[in-house]
């Protein structure tokens, strides 16, 4: 049997066709959307800690692919969350003043992140 041209005649095959594209389409705009707000947001915090001057040997900033809900002024918003987790010497640096700040930067300057989490614990640290 011949399928070359075989489901060109075939309207719903077509349809689930365009519908695949788009959705790729779709993801391909998503996964640039969250590089961008990774990228803005590992730059905010990267300012911050030389501006602090605060010890470090590991800094990441990873967004997560879920929406959450933040407030901005009065209403309501939806973007991405960002969980921060800065070690040195293998342990969790806590710095208050720091961590507020960094998180009001990254939610007031990066479009589309609406809330900043911070790594208090590491995978060493929940098996004990």
């Amino acid at each position: 049997m011949k399928l070359e041209g075989y489901f060109d005649e075939d309207p719903i095959t077509e349809q689930m066709f365009q519908h695949l594209r788009e959705m790729n389409n779709s993801i391909e705009h998503d996964v640039k959307k969250l590089q961008a707000i990774a990228i803005a947001a590992d730059r905010i915090m990267r300012e911050e800690l030389e501006k602090s001057s605060i010890q470090y040997d590991f800094a990441e900033v990873r967004i997560v692919d879920r929406k959450t809900v933040g407030v901005v002024g009065d209403a309501r918003v939806y973007g991405q969350p960002a969980i921060l987790e800065i070690k040195y010497k293998g342990n969790i640096v806590w710095n208050e003043k720091f961590i507020r700040t960094l998180s009001n930067r990254m939610t007031n300057e990066v479009t589309g992140l609406v809330r900043v989490t911070y790594t208090i614990a590491t995978q060493d640290d929940l098996k004990k």
